[in-house]
């Protein structure tokens, strides 16, 4: 038994090691990044994406001021000035969303607006939009989930008896989802027993996220996904640190998982995540087998509930949605060059699927010459192959702007003048400068967060009691990684830059625990 209990300790302190290492080598280039570089769409209209070398000087000036203002709220942080900073926080966000919602007048517009129309036909029993041959469905079968979760919220607008714009009713409900989700991932870092200095770091941070107000007016499944993976993550912390009912805690968590796949595919990522996690924490405690009763859970909900309801509207459609668009046009996609960048969107999978007759096998076929066509070009041209991915990786994660102007660009009319400017005129480049400044301040502190806990993991030699708090950097590895080969899109980004808020007061309050030790070691949980 002793023996086994010793691998086992082998076993957790070799993972952590790949983690920490993996975790610390990513936020390296990322930090990296953001100092050298900075990428932008050219315009709302071509939507060409710009990458600039970064203004250093400039940038650390305002990067030293952002810092200092942070560092004399971080210090003055107790539990009561937490609460007032946590309602600012939250006040704040909700102030955004109006503001959004009065003067920015956005429209669903492309795949969204499509996805919307369907959820309103849903709303209103009509199912003619399922269809075999020639529906959105049948390309992207995916978005079954989202069209469902917005056919509920439109179906509980109507029920209102007075008049109310649906669109406007949902950006106000995504406000609530932006100021809720801000408040779990706060409550999860308190969970968790991270200093107030930490948790104010945090909130200091969010106050400026504006990509993250911005997209509370897209209607769309980025904001509800994220606000659902926030809150599974603070029941999966109370049940890791055994808060409440255990049953609970495990059965919240998945159902809240279940629904962000429901909402947004993508989500299988951090699904993927909580299992891994699940995986270390049963490593960790050796007997608890609730961790992997709770990845048969997850995985269960999470693989299951796309495909039933994708039976469910099948069978009262009394139609069939095709399988979509292929994995291996998507790869193919993200191998291209795309007009808006490299890899990203040139309607190559939807083509080659439409051209075929919805034919899987011949667009498969065609999609694996367009691969091998693609290797055997970067084979025989290896600098084009390093400034294709350099350009699909900076595009991506040196926006700091996330594609919120470009996800809020279409509009209703009406538009005030300030938030055209703010769109595509003078304003533009202060809002990409701001997005900027707090793009910069996260990559750097998460950075930091790395180097401290590297440190801590060479120290130590042991794995320590902390594999929940690499939940979100599993999953940002995890996007990272798919998103290198898969469709590029700086949009697809912004929840792991979300994820990586925590991580960077994380490394920012660290520092300030190691100039004022005030606490007692375990009070920081490391």
């Amino acid at each position: 038994m002793k023996k086994y209990e010793e691998v086992l300790k082998k076993i957790k302190y070799a993972l952590e090691i790949i983690l920490a290492s993996i975790a610390l080598l990513l936020t390296f280039i990322l930090c990296l990044s953001a100092i050298l570089k900075t990428s932008y769409a050219n315009n709302m209209i071509e939507q060409r994406m710009l990458i600039e070398g970064e203004r250093f000087i400039q940038s650390l000036v305002f990067l030293a001021a952002f810092l200092l203002i942070g560092f004399f709220i971080v210090k003055g942080a107790d539990e009561e000035r937490l609460k007032y900073l946590l309602g600012f926080t939250l006040g704040l966000h909700m102030a955004y969303g109006i503001i959004m919602i009065l003067f920015a007048r956005s429209a669903p517009g492309a795949d969204a607006l499509t996805v919307f129309k369907m959820a309103t036909q849903l709303a209103e029993g009509d199912l003619s939009f399922v269809n075999s041959t020639d529906s959105y469905l049948s390309y992207y079968p995916q978005q079954v989930g989202l069209t469902t979760f917005l056919a509920l919220l439109v179906k509980m607008i109507s029920m209102i008896p007075f008049e109310l714009s649906p669109h406007h009713f949902i950006k106000g409900f995504y406000c609530i989802l932006n100021a809720v989700t801000i408040y779990f991932a706060y409550k999860t870092l308190k969970e968790i027993k991270w200093n107030d200095k930490i948790c104010a770091a945090f909130l200091y941070l969010s106050m400026i996220n504006l990509p993250f107000a911005m997209y509370s007016s897209f209607i769309y499944g980025e904001i509800p996904s994220l606000t659902a993976i926030t809150v599974s993550a603070y029941f999966f912390s109370r049940l890791v640190r055994g808060k409440g009912m255990k049953v609970v805690n495990m059965i919240v968590s998945a159902l809240l998982l279940a629904l962000s796949v429901f909402i947004r595919k993508n989500s299988l990522i951090f699904v993927i995540a909580v299992a891994i996690t699940a995986v270390l924490l049963f490593l960790e405690s050796g007997k608890k087998y609730i961790y992997l009763i709770f990845i048969a859970l997850c995985l269960a909900l999470s693989l299951s509930i796309l495909p039933v309801t994708q039976k469910l509207i099948e069978k009262k459609a009394g139609d069939e949605i095709n399988s979509g668009v292929t994995m291996y046009s998507y790869l193919a996609m993200g191998m291209q060059e795309g007009n808006r960048g490299p890899g990203w969107y040139n309607g190559f999978n939807f083509d080659t699927y439409r051209n075929t007759g919805m034919n899987t096998d011949l667009t498969n076929e065609i999609a694996y010459e367009a691969i091998e066509e693609r290797k055997e070009y970067f084979k025989n041209d290896p600098k084009a192959f390093i400034e294709f991915y350099r350009d699909k990786f900076l595009t991506q994660w040196s926006d700091p702007t996330l594609a919120s102007c470009q996800a809020t660009y279409a509009d209703f009319g009406g538009r005030s003048e300030f938030m055209n400017e703010l769109y595509d005129g003078k304003y533009y480049p202060i809002y990409v400068a701001v997005c900027n400044l707090l793009q910069n301040a996260v990559y750097i502190g998460a950075f930091i967060w790395d180097i401290l806990n590297m440190i801590g993991v060479l120290k130590d030699k042991k794995f320590r009691d902390n594999a929940f708090i690499y939940l979100g950097i599993i999953t940002v590895i995890g996007g990272f990684i798919f998103h290198m080969f898969w469709e590029a899109n700086s949009r697809y980004v912004f929840p792991y830059f979300c994820m990586l808020l925590p991580y960077a007061a994380m490394g920012y309050g660290s520092l300030f625990k190691m100039k004022y030790k005030r606490k007692r070691k375990e009070d920081w949980d490391e």
